[in-house]
């Protein structure tokens, strides 16, 4: 039995993993090729009923579930974009499921980057100061991050993303 969106997803996340490790971009042709083949997909099996709630819905909710933290500083505008489009191949409601398993998978991923980069003691020190300052006071303070500190150095998330939404497509549609 054949599944395209399992293709397209593939072949998008393999080439976007790729480039983030290259180059720390990923692609806006990359993410546009992904929503145009959810689109063309979803519309495809379920005409303009999976257009719209499949398709647009799945890119829209994935992306909204990153976007907070491209807001605060702690991933790219590119990371957000693949999750849209990811969101977009899978459609909804599993859109939902891709991104926190991309969230618990990018936890997993960045704690064993930061721990192989000799960083993870530092970055453990700084966010635990957080929670204790929100705990103590109520507020969000992230202290800040020596110039040359590891924490600084960019991860790339699309191998999250990547991971994230195999787990949530075979949990999903392909088991």
């Amino acid at each position: 039995m054949s599944h395209p969106q399992l293709h397209i997803l593939l072949v998008i996340t393999a080439i976007a993993v790729v480039t983030d490790i290259r180059s720390h971009k990923i692609p806006n042709i990359l993410c546009l090729i992904g929503i145009t083949g959810g689109l063309f997909y979803h519309f495809q099996v379920n005409s303009f009923a999976g257009l719209f709630a499949d398709g647009f819905g799945g890119m829209i909710s994935a992306g909204l579930i990153l976007l907070p933290l491209y807001i605060m500083g702690g991933m790219a505008a590119g990371d957000v974009k693949l999750m849209a489009a990811v969101g977009c191949i899978l459609g909804w409601p599993l859109s939902i499921e891709a991104a926190l398993y991309s969230l618990i998978s990018g936890s997993c991923l960045g704690i064993a980057y930061y721990i192989f980069k000799g960083g993870f003691k530092e970055i453990a020190f700084r966010y635990s100061t957080a929670l204790k300052y929100l705990v103590f006071t109520g507020k969000i303070f992230l202290p800040e991050a020596p110039a040359e500190s590891v924490s600084r150095s960019r991860f790339p998330y699309a191998a999250a993303i990547f991971s994230g939404s195999v787990i949530a497509y075979s949990y999903g549609l392909g088991a």
